[in-house]
């Protein structure tokens, strides 16, 4: 049976009527047993300051909490390049910075996820997030397939939300019949997979402000808790989903598995995973150009490989002619790229071969190849981009294709990020 994490967001404009509602959803979740994740915004916590409602902020500390961020408003650069991936980067970090001292101050918590209005959404806020010691983002707009299935990305570990509470309030469907729901669905995924169960409960506030029946939606939550209570659901938290094992002498590739991935990754161009571990594109291919230098230097693979946690390009690869280079030329070229993206911690777009532009689809293609097949003198560097054969980059092109919908430079901009950072997805194990 899958795992269920209970998580809420809470962010404004909240009325009066429907703040003190929202207030009591952390007090009775509690008294029921049921510790979940609030990703609560700066602005409702000091709100419940200035009302001397320290007595919310004590419930809300008993549960886990999380960040409900808020970019700030401002127009962006009117192109898509390094500055501005690294102009976005530092805004988000600053800001997140600003709203999790103010979390911090007010519940001493450090959460453990963050969550984002989808047309707020950008892969620089989870890599900011993920800096700042947050690993999770919830309610994420797209995950690894299939469902539950954590996907990380730029930094962080994404994870949607599966199952709404909505359809309950006020009285739209009988609490028994969305338990029912929620355990099939738990039943139908196996004990590896994590459903997300929650809601935006500033959004459901705003139908209690339009109905006004206070008296009739606090009952309501009381029913709910009461029977998710006795439910018996498999419950766990985002801190439990996002803890890792500490670094070890296992994170470093032996000689031996560096050649498997080579060998894969020649029939599919997508993540993959050797000795349990899955490591992305861009991983993957800093872990062939550190073993390109190798051969180069020694003429063997022969020491260990750490494999580097890189970002993918910030805009997509153009298409790009072929190039034939004798293999040492190759080797020296694997040499001077991951030297450039050792500094960088990043992959470019396009990487220069002796001056000559590639994308790092075909060099990664072209190094797996070096490495597996060392008795050919001459390798080619294939025209590039090529396909990427794996079904998450399908459910973050529709994501990303959404954002663009909107037609503002912006909305173009985070869908070339998205698209671009594609690199750095792999599944969360």
């Amino acid at each position: 049976m899958a795992k269920v994490i209970l998580s809420w967001t809470i962010a404004p404009p909240l009325t009066p009527r429907t703040e003190g509602w929202l207030a009591q959803w952390p007090a009775t979740l509690r008294r029921d047993g049921l510790r979940g994740t609030f990703c609560v915004s700066a602005d409702f916590l000091l709100s419940l300051e200035a009302a001397g409602r320290f007595d919310v902020l004590d419930d809300l500390a008993w549960h886990e909490t999380g960040l409900r961020f808020v970019p700030p408003a401002g127009p962006g650069p009117a192109t898509a390049s390094q500055d501005w991936w690294e102009a976005t980067l530092r805004t988000a970090v600053e800001a997140i910075a600003e709203q999790l001292a103010i979390l911090k101050g007010l519940l001493n918590h450090h959460p453990r996820a963050i969550a984002v209005a989808p047309a707020d959404f950008s892969p620089a806020i989870g890599l900011a997030a993920s800096r700042q010691g947050i690993p999770l983002v919830a309610h994420a707009p797209f995950e690894d397939t299939p469902v539950g299935t954590p996907l990380a990305f730029c930094g962080g570990i994404y994870l949607c939300r599966h199952l709404e509470a909505a359809p309950i309030f006020p009285d739209n469907r009988p609490v028994d019949a969305w338990l029912h729901d929620c355990r099939e669905v738990c039943r139908r995924f196996g004990d590896d997979r994590v459903l997300l169960v929650g809601d935006d409960l500033g959004a459901l506030a705003g139908r209690l402000e339009q109905t006004g029946d206070t008296a009739a939606w606090t009952e309501r939550l009381l029913q709910f808790s009461r029977a998710l209570g006795q439910a018996d659901l498999p419950l766990t938290t985002c801190g439990d989903l996002s803890r890792r094992p500490p670094p070890d002498e296992t994170a470093y590739l032996q000689p031996e598995q560096v050649l498997e991935l080579a060998r894969q990754v020649q029939s599919c161009l997508r993540p993959l995973a050797v000795g349990g571990r899955w490591y992305s594109l861009a991983e993957l291919l800093a872990i062939f150009l550190q073993a390109g230098a190798q051969h180069l230097a020694r003429g063997r693979l022969e020491e260990r490989i750490y494999p580097h946690r890189l970002l993918g390009p910030v805009v997509p690869s153009p298409a790009l002619g072929e190039l034939l280079l004798r293999r040492d030329e190759l080797l020296a070229a694997c040499r001077d790229c991951w030297q450039s993206i050792f500094r960088r911690g990043a992959v470019p777009p396009v990487l220069h071969v002796f001056g000559t532009p590639t994308t790092p689809s075909a060099l990664l293609y072209a190094a797996a190849q070096a490495l597996v097949d060392d008795t050919s003198s001459m390798v080619k560097i294939p025209p590039g981009p090529l396909p990427q054969l794996h079904a998450t980059r399908r459910e973050i092109r529709q994501v990303a294709d959404t954002l663009a919908e909107t037609g503002t430079p912006q909305g173009r901009l985070v869908r070339n990020a998205i698209l671009g950072q594609c690199w750095t997805a792999r599944p969360w194990a």
